[in-house]
């Protein structure tokens, strides 16, 4: 018995819809964000946290990976730079944690078959350490992200045309 396009379809979105469920567990129950703030993440939250209070950044934070920190000041500026902050930091890590399987599927679809999109989107939704790692604020969440969707949308782009094309380039 075969499977069909939408069947795969399915459960590559069941994998997907229970990574971010499993994220968001992890992240917000049973690995709260102000618990485990050290290391590497001490550093992009002091330097998200500095940026929110001063409004500039320092001349040596250009040494981290920027992005980081800007991204993490979003959440603490909209909510405040204390635990609040840090609760909408963790529920973005943990989404843009559970976008890369999205992504993944997405840009393995286009390459590839919906049965090993399916299977890519299983893996990488499920994927423990990918899992843990949603609960930490480090560079890999957002770069992984962001490189596979800016790979999945410009695949799809690249194989579109008239408007469908040219919007999805403009992303």
């Amino acid at each position: 018995m075969t499977l069909s396009g939408r069947q795969w379809t399915w459960i590559a979105v069941v994998a997907i819809a229970l990574g971010l469920v499993l994220r968001m567990v992890w992240t917000l129950v049973l690995h709260q964000p102000f618990d485990h703030v050290y290391s590497d993440m001490a550093g992009y939250v002091d330097r998200a946290t500095g940026l929110v209070e001063t409004g500039q950044l320092e001349r040596y934070d250009a040494f981290y990976p920027p992005g980081v920190h800007l991204l993490l000041a979003v959440p603490l500026w909209s909510f405040g730079a204390d635990q609040s902050g840090l609760w909408a930091a963790a529920v973005l890590w943990a989404v843009l944690s559970s976008l890369t399987p999205f992504f993944m599927w997405r840009l393995t679809y286009v390459l590839l078959t919906p049965a090993a999109a399916a299977f890519t989107a299983v893996l990488t939704a499920l994927w423990p350490l990918h899992i843990t790692s949603a609960g930490y604020f480090l560079s890999e969440t957002p770069s992984l992200t962001f490189l596979v969707a800016s790979l999945a949308v410009g695949y799809e782009a690249d194989r579109a045309s008239g408007r469908e094309a040219v919007v999805l380039a403009a992303l």
